[in-house]
């Protein structure tokens, strides 16, 4: 799943790589998961997407920084485990 978020191949994973992730689940849903309707609608950004975006941009920022152990913004492999050990409730 790190590997799937880190698009960049740095080794790290940061806020918008998570959002992105986020954003074509979002259009995927609103699409009704139709693959064509998808293609169509990924460029438009309508007001309740946005808001919702900005949010998610929030929420996981947040995350972020509260698993982020050297303050640099990223998640390394170590503190992206972390967040899911926590998850689970490990």
């Amino acid at each position: 799943m790190f590997e799937c978020l880190d698009e960049d191949r740095t080794g790290m994973v940061s806020a918008s790589d998570i959002v992105n992730l986020l954003e074509i689940g979002e259009r995927l849903k609103s699409a009704s998961f139709d693959q064509q309707k998808y293609n169509e609608q990924k460029s438009i950004t309508s007001p309740q997407l946005s808001n919702k975006l900005a949010l998610m941009t929030k929420e996981v920022t947040e995350l972020i920084s509260s698993f982020d152990l050297t303050g640099d913004r990223l998640l390394s492999p170590e503190e992206f485990f972390n967040i899911i050990m926590y998850a689970y409730g490990y």
